[in-house]
């Protein structure tokens, strides 16, 4: 199963918080500017997979409302 790690730390606007998800689900630009650009990238990674994300109070913050929208985009994975 692959593994991946997202570090709260570092997504702590939408711009940064994209630049890191494209790092680390190796996502195209395209992919990662939107949370709909999002969902397709992520529905295109090999299954199982197990996601981890540390730090995310640190993103919360940053991030507020969209914070919640891009849980819920996980949650829905």
């Amino acid at each position: 199963m692959t593994e991946y790690h997202l570090d709260g730390r570092k997504m702590t606007d939408v711009f940064s918080a994209h630049g890191h998800m494209t790092e680390v689900f190796h996502l195209s630009p395209e992919e990662s500017r939107s949370l709909d650009g999002l969902w397709e990238g992520l529905c295109r990674l090999p299954v199982p997979f197990h996601l981890t994300v540390s730090h995310w109070s640190q993103a919360e913050t940053g991030l507020e409302d969209y914070a919640d929208e891009l849980m819920d985009l996980f949650c829905d994975l």
